[in-house]
């Protein structure tokens, strides 16, 4: 996950793996202009947005911290559990 320091949006998302206890590799992207060109050429060449998650499992980049999506990418981390009928 590439993020910002001070970005609400980064810690959001950093919080959403945290409290799953799901390791997320946190990359700080400062101004390094080498970083943030590479930011843009995953988001098609727009300027560069945080968080951006790269998921090397469902190979897809998401950009920000949509729960739905986010879950999307936490879900592929392990298998979910089948739910008991009752």
């Amino acid at each position: 996950m590439y993020v910002q320091k001070g970005c609400p949006h980064c810690e959001t998302a950093k919080q959403f793996f945290s409290e799953r206890k799901l390791s997320v590799e946190s990359i700080e992207i400062g101004f390094d202009p080498i970083l943030q060109a590479g930011i843009r050429s995953l988001t098609g060449g727009q300027n560069f947005q945080v968080p951006l998650i790269v998921s090397y499992l469902t190979q897809e980049v998401l950009v920000g911290n949509d729960p739905i999506q986010l879950q999307r990418i936490a879900d592929s981390f392990s298998p979910v559990a089948p739910h008991s009928a009752s």
